[in-house]
């Protein structure tokens, strides 16, 4: 289970140095008036506790002034390739490099009012690692749609259900589903659309609930304030209350073990793991493309991060009215095919690159009544 915040606090006094001590004491009092989420303050906080541990009890911040004070530090998160041989230590590596940066631009210019006027000091002029995996998970690890399917008939609560599904159609980090409101889902017959909030990581954007609708629709009607918009659309089973992200780990790994104890008879070699491609929620990506023989490319719709393109200065947040237009549908669920207004994914970039000539629409698959 996750550390809470209040339990990293504690741990600030514990710091052998005691003018280390305050100045954290300090830096989380200045995150938290800034309006610092409480799970970036816990880690910025985990990662300078940590930091100020390893200079130990005779060197404050004040005496790192050099980027080898640092580095010695970094440096003790490096794994040989037996240990990992993917080098996920990269991610780790940068991680602390990124909040250790965060912190000692604070330090050294707090006294100073306006934050533009700010700068890096030399000694923090140190580049990221970068690592050769376009991601950590191989083709192996990650769920195509009918495994997801498969996964959730062994989910008991019409809840879990729910969320699964919803991670699945909006390529959603934990805290973006926790997040939701019912107020930010809007039902049509056969599907629905919305909006992720805007106080998250990726700052909101358009939804849709294609594969999820069912699941959200059969939650939402039993749910304790179904008729409340301003209530979390996720809340708990047991006292109706708001869970926090890290209750998503949680349900994951009772759904894990679930899994296992049926398959251990049948299939012993099938590795349970839950990824979508994520990145950012501001742009639309295919989350699998076909050519169905009759000169149309099709895809489902998934509200997500183009994996390999850099994306901040071309994502436009597009409404969820733009997602839907109002023309014919194919597969039924709509009246209209679906246009597309967000990047071209890698897969119809290289048909327009051979030469082909392709119609290209997306359309919503109306699949997930297959399996019930």
């Amino acid at each position: 289970m996750p550390q809470k915040l209040t339990t990293t606090i504690n741990k600030i006094s514990q710091v052998p140095n005691s003018v280390n001590s305050l100045i954290i004491q300090e830096f989380q009092s200045y995150m938290q008036s800034g309006g610092c989420s409480e799970r970036n303050q816990n880690n910025n906080l985990k990662a300078i506790i940590a930091f100020g541990n390893f200079i130990g009890p005779d060197t404050s911040f004040y005496d790192i002034q050099s980027r080898e004070q640092i580095l010695r530090y970094l440096d003790t998160k490096i794994k040989n390739s037996h240990e990992d041989p993917e080098e996920k230590w990269i991610t780790t590596w940068n991680d602390y490099l990124n909040r250790i940066k965060l912190f000692f631009r604070w330090l050294t210019n707090k006294h100073i009012i306006n934050k533009s006027d700010w700068k890096t000091p030399d000694f923090l002029q140190i580049r990221e690692r970068r690592s050769k995996r376009r991601s950590p998970y191989s083709e192996n690890n990650i769920w195509d749609r009918e495994e997801l399917l498969t996964i959730i008939k062994y989910e008991p609560e019409i809840r879990n259900k729910a969320i699964l599904a919803l991670l699945w159609d909006l390529d959603a980090r934990n805290h973006e589903i926790t997040n939701l409101k019912i107020g930010n889902i809007r039902f049509r017959e056969r599907y629905a659309e919305g909006e992720i909030p805007h106080d998250t990581k990726t700052g909101g954007g358009p939804i849709l609930l294609t594969t999820s609708f069912p699941y959200v629709r059969d939650w939402l009607n039993k749910h304790p304030f179904k008729n409340t918009p301003q209530a979390r659309l996720i809340c708990s089973l047991r006292n109706s209350a708001p869970i926090k992200p890290e209750a998503l780990w949680v349900m994951m790994k009772q759904l894990k073990h679930r899994f296992q104890a049926c398959y251990a008879s049948n299939d012993s070699s099938y590795k349970f793991g839950f990824h979508t491609t994520t990145e950012t929620s501001s742009c639309l990506a295919t989350q699998a493309l076909t050519n169905n023989g009759d000169d149309r490319g099709r895809a489902d719709l998934g509200l997500g991060w183009i994996c390999g393109v850099n994306n901040q200065n071309d994502d436009q947040a597009q409404s969820a009215s733009a997602v839907t237009n109002q023309t014919a549908c194919t597969d039924g669920v709509v009246n209209g095919f679906v246009h597309w207004c967000g990047l071209w994914s890698k897969g119809c970039e290289a048909l327009i690159r051979s030469g082909q000539s392709l119609h290209i629409s997306i359309t919503i698959t109306n699949h997930y009544y297959d399996y019930h």
